[in-house]
């Protein structure tokens, strides 16, 4: 269980399917990817983060938020507890808006190794929205120009105009065993044209992983957050 939609997932599907057992364990490994969580100082990316768990039910985040606080009550390092700072409202109010205007998307491109693999080739995907503007993933499996021809190129682009964004690439290692997502990120200002990796991975390596193309079919995720 790697990320809250993964096991968000996991427990909807055992639920339909009246698991019960499955469905517990799945809100047990729910959780405790919550604890083992690292902290982190990017509020908005935790608010995000936490917003996915409106998908629960009430009964199943009862439960999640139950073991969650189990787990809280097991004795801290000092270090820890002394390190903690709760943010201020002006913080906080910052971190809300910053949430407001994120989005994360994730898109499976399936019959992967039988697209296209010329350089400037790019493949598009659906339109998505984040801060009430339209965006796109594009992925280049043959490199974004001949320069870049080794490498798989990864993309996101504004539908119109120019916005200062900070973007996040995830490739998706589909093995459940040690699984080794590739993650990318940036800040700056978006244009029309795009802005990204032109050498997010060399294409040696993605074949090297089979992780990465599981049922020739490779997932990236991106949390793009919109600054201005």
């Amino acid at each position: 269980m790697r990320t809250t939609d993964e096991a968000i997932t996991w427990i909807e599907a055992a639920e339909q399917c009246h698991q019960t057992e499955l469905r517990l364990a799945c809100i047990a490994g729910l959780a405790k990817w919550l604890v083992a969580q690292e902290p982190t100082d990017d509020l908005a990316a935790s608010i995000a983060d936490a917003q996915q768990l409106q998908q629960l039910d009430s009964g199943t985040l009862a439960l999640v938020l139950g073991l969650v606080m189990g787990a809280a009550r097991q004795p801290a390092p000092s270090k820890q507890l002394l390190a903690y700072r709760a943010p201020s409202d002006g913080e906080m109010a910052t971190a809300i808006q910053q949430a407001a205007n994120s989005a994360i998307y994730e898109w499976r491109i399936e019959r992967y190794l039988q697209q296209p693999a010329q350089a400037g080739n790019a493949l598009r995907s659906p339109w998505f929205r984040a801060a009430g503007r339209e965006w796109q993933l594009l992925v280049y499996p043959g490199g974004f120009t001949q320069e870049h021809a080794g490498h798989v190129s990864v993309f996101v682009a504004p539908k119109e105009g120019t916005h200062k964004v900070a973007v996040t690439f995830t490739l998706i290692y589909q093995t459940k065993e040690l699984p080794q997502h590739l993650i990318r990120s940036f800040e700056a200002a978006a244009t029309v044209d795009g802005w990204g990796y032109p050498t997010f991975l060399s294409r040696d390596s993605l074949r090297a992983r089979p992780g990465y193309l599981t049922g020739n079919t490779f997932v990236i995720r991106a949390r793009v957050r919109v600054l201005a």
